[in-house]
């Protein structure tokens, strides 16, 4: 798969539950603080049985820096990622390295040689909705595509320096095999049209051709419409699981589960079939959005990445 994965585990949502009926100790916290008393920052940390993941944010600059390493109830020490633009320092990256004092961090950010030491202060807090989609205001362009349906097939339409390129796989013979396949002018130039905007008004819009074909207003609470496939119908939950959340799904800001509008017309690429009747759930992550698009019928889905420009 060709997906911008990396990007799953970044900032900015409001804190959902750790979940303590899991195996595994799950936890996401959210900081805001002061680099040298001075450079305002926000933290999101993702705790999975104290291997750490994240990202942090300048509020001055809104583009989220990578993090991760270990953490625990009394400490963490978080290392910058390489973005694969940055070349990284061959004393190693940057870090931060922090002692935790109940809903409080402090600690030291150190360049990656050593040669920067500032004091950092952060605390425990509850962004709201506002703050988040207000730093998110901007154009997100799509980045890739990913479809399977049934247990068989397998597609990825990913952007690769500046053009669409197309693969797909299948099982046959009790083996998976892969192999390439062509997207006509058309498919191409829709692909290369579709973005998600978020507005001034803080209303996110899905747009393909110039033309908005769904649009969320701002509201306090993420929207769940679904009107046309009852939880009857939905037998494995994949789409009223939804319901349930309110704004926060794990590290992810809930935008919307809806099937008041329909992507049959928009993604039919080889191997991404999309059944006439389905629901999509739009996510917002620091840097991009994720639009899920769930048939009706088992087990097919479609997930298109979105990457802030």
């Amino acid at each position: 798969m060709r997906l911008t994965l990396v990007l799953l585990f970044i900032f900015m949502q409001v804190l959902t539950p750790t979940y303590s009926g899991e195996l595994n100790q799950y936890s996401v916290e959210y900081y805001k603080g002061f680099i040298d008393n001075k450079y305002e920052f926000l933290m999101q940390i993702v705790n999975n049985n104290n291997i750490c993941s994240g990202s942090y944010y300048y509020k001055k600059h809104k583009k989220p820096i990578l993090i991760n390493g270990s953490c625990d109830s009394k400490s963490i020490t978080l290392e910058e990622q390489n973005d694969g633009k940055r070349k990284t320092n061959k004393a190693g990256l940057n870090k931060f390295i922090g002692i935790k004092n109940n809903d409080n961090i402090d600690g030291t950010w150190r360049s990656a040689d050593a040669s920067t030491v500032y004091k950092f202060q952060a605390a425990k807090i509850m962004p709201n909705k506002a703050e988040i989609l207000g730093d998110a205001k901007g154009q997100y362009y799509l980045s890739s595509i990913s479809g399977f349906y049934g247990a068989n097939s397998m597609a990825d339409i990913y952007k690769e320096k500046g053009g669409w390129l197309a693969s797909g796989s299948s099982i046959s013979g009790g083996m998976r095999k892969g192999y390439l396949f062509s997207l006509s002018k058309k498919e191409k130039k829709i692909l290369s049209s579709f973005k998600i905007v978020v507005d001034d008004q803080l209303a996110v819009n899905i747009i393909s051709e110039e033309v908005i074909i769904a649009k969320f207003p701002y509201s306090e609470k993420s929207v769940f419409s679904v009107k046309n496939i009852s939880r009857e119908e939905d037998d494995i939950n994949r789409i009223y699981e939804y319901a349930k959340y309110d704004n926060f799904y794990r590290d992810r800001l809930h935008i919307a589960t809806s099937d008041e509008f329909s992507f049959s017309n928009y993604i039919t690429f080889e191997n991404t079939p999309v059944d006439p009747v389905h629901a999509v759930t739009v996510d917002y992550y620091p840097g991009g959005f994720e639009v899920s698009i769930i048939d009706k019928q088992c087990c097919g889905g479609t997930s298109l990445q979105f990457i802030r420009r």
